[in-house]
């Protein structure tokens, strides 16, 4: 009885589409046929393995493997846990004399045609004692095809079954199952700019087109790299999450969401299509404060994050394989959108009009099947997705966006500064400016020396109810305010906090016409 080999590779297939086949395929031209392959190589091992024992125990010697007294006679036999024993037991180097010698048992009783009786065993083994040469064959056979052979079976049995669980998950909405990332896979970006230097609402999308849109494909990591047509919107900076929150992020945090098309969804979910429109992106300490991370939560404790390659634009954010269960997981995916909102959007706008093009590149998962079994040699490295300009909607002038920004100098000193940038639709010609506790304006000072403001002329200056409140000659659009060091006084409490890390962020309350709010990086 020998044992299968190595799986065999299919020639002339498709370099784009993995076929599934059937589970009848007994040929290495699909899914389905490999898999049959690979279950037969580890039936027969196990075969061999109890051929094996009944010879020890019938010698009165200890068996190889006491949990296979029994010959499988289906693939249904087999489990994660059999499978991965079966391989240890062949690979054995301690196990290797005793297996060429039922390699040589088994050859005997298949060339007389005898089914494996104890009689016949026991005749093939007198055989194998009697025959040096062909029991030197069968150690031939053994560490040279057997053993590699089943080596590889173990190796691809749990990602086959994998593969063909996906394919068939949701055969209706993705009858195309599987492709190589190599052929129709692209990236697109949409976006809806208000002025020069604002957030913008952005739109990533990417995933299998053209040929492929009515299949999936397996990445195990992708980058997505944002044209230098953009600045980083730094206030964003302030909501990060820790990095011990990523598997169970807060979703007041969010800054976008995410939605996945998967055949894996399709599964969990029925009557989902493989639609999941639940996922969120978050901001993740880093390194560096110029450098978060981005983690794309899919829900359930599983997540994606992704890790800047560099500081400045063009910028590169490169994604790696999945944390499902807490353990990296490569995910079927048809496309993955990602939507900013404008509030609370990481990228700001250089242009109305050009907002340049989002690339990307995705390394397949299954680069090494594609070129061992089907031929595509191309499904290497990180491929380039199709790209094209991003779609821009210029609303600069249909709408002014009000906004505060702010920034805060010597914080922890006890005497900090702070700098506010005021934008309307509508000019204002008064500014309040309340502060966060622990902060507050000291009405002991004299007040105008220690206030500036560029783009508008102070008509007079003053702190009433805590507040600061400025009236300016003119009214104005634009206001930029600045504080000396000594109109702000900052609490004992409030340093300790924010040099222990638990104060992150700080709320500046605005009035000009409108009430707004500056979030200020503690």
């Amino acid at each position: 009885m020998a044992v299968a080999g190595s799986l065999a590779a299919a020639s002339g297939a498709s370099g784009a589409s993995i076929p599934t086949g059937s589970p009848t395929d007994s040929g290495g031209a699909s899914l389905y046929g490999l898999l049959n392959q690979t279950d037969t190589a580890l039936v027969r091992a196990e075969d061999l393995i109890a051929l094996e024992n009944g010879i020890l125990l019938g010698n009165g010697q200890a068996p190889i493997d006491a949990n296979f007294t029994t010959a499988f006679t289906t693939a249904t036999s087999l489990n994660a846990s059999n499978v991965a024993e079966i391989g240890a037991d062949i690979a054995s180097s301690a196990n290797t004399a005793n297996l060429a010698f039922g390699t040589c048992v088994s050859t005997y009783l298949a060339a007389a045609s005898l089914p494996p009786t104890p009689a016949n065993v026991t005749a093939g083994a007198s055989h194998c004692n009697a025959a040096p040469a062909d029991l030197s064959a069968a150690t031939t056979e053994f560490t040279g095809t057997t053993q590699p052979g089943v080596a590889a079976a173990t190796a691809s049995w749990a990602g086959l079954n994998g593969l063909i669980a996906a394919a068939t998950a949701d055969p209706t909405d993705f009858p195309g199952g599987l492709f190589t990332v190599d052929g129709d896979v692209s990236v697109s970006s949409s976006a809806k700019v208000t002025g020069v230097g604002q957030p913008v609402a952005y739109t990533a999308s990417f995933g299998v087109s053209g040929a492929a849109a009515s299949g999936f494909v397996i990445p195990s990591g992708f980058t997505l790299t944002f044209p230098a047509d953009f600045t980083i919107h730094a206030a964003l900076i302030a909501d990060e999450i820790q990095a011990s929150q990523v598997a169970n992020p807060p979703a007041t945090d969010a800054i976008g969401t995410a939605t996945v098309t998967s055949p894996a969804i399709a599964a969990l979910l029925p009557g989902s299509r493989g639609v999941d429109t639940g996922g969120q992106v978050f901001v993740v300490q880093g390194a560096s404060l110029i450098q978060p991370r981005f983690e794309v939560y899919l829900g359930h404790g599983d997540y994606v994050l992704g890790t800047p390659t560099g500081a400045s634009f063009p910028l590169t954010i490169a994604f790696g394989e999945p944390i499902v269960g807490g353990q990296p997981t490569p995910l079927p995916v048809a496309r993955v959108t990602l939507n900013f909102p404008a509030a609370t959007s990481p990228l700001q706008a250089k242009s109305c009009t050009n907002l340049g093009t989002l690339e990307g590149t995705m390394t397949d998962s299954v680069s090494t099947l594609a070129a061992t079994s089907f031929g595509d040699t191309t499904d290497s490295g990180a491929l380039p997705m199709a790209a094209t300009p991003t779609r821009v909607t210029n609303a600069c002038a249909a709408a002014v966006r009000n906004t505060a920004t702010g920034s805060m100098g010597r914080l922890t000193t006890s005497s900090p500064t702070l700098t506010l940038r005021v934008r309307t639709a509508r000019a204002f010609s008064t500014v309040a400016v309340g502060l966060p506790r622990g902060l507050h304006f000291v009405t002991s000072k004299r007040v105008a020396g220690e206030v500036r403001v560029a783009g508008a002329r102070i008509r007079s200056v003053r702190i009433a109810r805590g507040r600061l409140v400025l009236v300016f000659r003119r009214a104005v659009r634009t206001a930029t305010i600045r504080t000396g060091r000594s109109l702000i006084n900052e609490s004992a409490a409030l340093i300790r906090s924010i040099r222990r890390h638990r104060t992150r962020r700080l709320i500046v309350s605005v009035h000009a016409g409108v009430a707004l709010r500056a979030v200020v990086r503690a």
